[in-house]
């Protein structure tokens, strides 16, 4: 992440690095005139490796050791070579982590709670299915093995969300379920993991990537 606009030149650098942690997305917007016409922004997550409120290496500095690169194209985002990534990435590891410890003063405020209108196409869920589910797969994540009931006692004994195999979205219709081939029992995790992407990852792919 690099620093510029019509601040001080001494401000002016790479003030973080990470790993983006999601496919692109789409989010209501980040501008008022463009939240008000209903369109919509792209947004990414990210964790940081490393961020600081002061330049980690300043614009002269890249400048200078990277000359052919030109560091204020005035855009939203660059790519840079492989060779290019990883110097930089060494230099930030060599200078350390630059934490900052935000005061109150500096933190900004931001409004939420304001009441806005979405167009939001849903899809019936059938409730006997899901129970014809659980009846034959049981209250267990089909990827993990966890049981709500074994965290929560009690309070947990009869939860556990549902996933289609099939993505409802996708089909777009009507169609008949098969509560035992078509779903499966999945925690709230696994549930949120399997649909980090578009169509869904397999309960087996899911699987594979358990640590």
């Amino acid at each position: 992440m690099i620093r510029l606009g019509k601040i001080p030149k001494a401000k002016k650098g790479i003030i973080g690095c990470g790993h983006i942690t999601s496919k692109p997305y789409a989010d209501v917007h980040y501008k008022l005139d463009k939240i008000q016409t209903g369109e919509l922004a792209q947004y990414t997550d990210i964790v940081f490796s490393a961020l600081s409120d002061h330049p980690i290496i300043d614009l002269d500095t890249l400048n200078n050791d990277y000359p052919g690169i030109n560091w204020t194209p005035e855009q939203s985002g660059m790519k840079l070579t492989d060779d290019v990534a990883e110097n930089l990435f060494e230099e930030v590891e060599r200078h350390g982590h630059h934490p900052h410890q935000w005061t109150a003063g500096e933190v900004t405020r931001y409004v939420e709670g304001k009441p806005k209108t979405l167009s939001v196409t849903t899809y019936d869920r059938s409730s006997k299915a899901r129970q014809a589910c659980i009846r034959v797969h049981g209250y267990g994540c089909a990827v993990c093995g966890f049981t709500f009931a074994n965290m929560y006692g009690e309070l947990g004994q009869t939860y556990i969300q549902v996933h289609h195999l099939r993505q409802l979205a996708n089909i777009g219709t009507e169609y008949e379920i098969d509560p035992i081939n078509d779903l499966r029992p999945v925690c709230a995790n696994c549930h949120c993991m399997l649909h980090l992407k578009s169509p869904a990852y397999s309960i087996e792919e899911l699987k594979a990537k358990l640590k």
